[in-house]
């Protein structure tokens, strides 16, 4: 597959190049950023993708994020994509308490928190 040509960008729809943000975590919450490589149906090929992190102003433990680019040192993953009435809403990559959700990326950095 030629990932080069995909151009990650912040989108309305589950499109090749939109990007999404996966926040999870319990004790602590991760931010992950993926970008839309390929896409069959209800079925997206993800690839991760490299973020910036700043250190929130005033707050320890805080960082805001934000993505930057497609991490092609990673495997691409396939989900599956969930709809619910009728509305695509994401997926999930893990199945437990804190467990996140992966969903299209509004544009602005997202807060991790970090306990150690």
């Amino acid at each position: 597959m030629n990932n080069t040509k995909i151009i990650p960008h912040v989108a309305t729809s589950y499109e090749v190049g939109a990007i999404l943000c996966d926040s999870w975590g319990y004790d602590q919450t991760n931010i992950d950023y993926y970008c839309i490589i390929a896409r069959k149906g209800e079925w997206l090929t993800v690839q991760a993708m490299k973020k910036y992190s700043n250190p929130e102003a005033h707050q320890s433990m805080t960082t805001t994020e934000v993505p930057f680019g497609i991490d092609y040192s990673q495997k691409p993953l396939r989900k599956l994509l969930k709809i619910f009435n009728g509305e695509e809403r994401g997926f999930s990559f893990r199945n437990y308490s804190g467990g996140g959700w992966c969903s299209l990326w509004n544009g602005k950095a997202k807060t991790a928190s970090h306990y150690a």
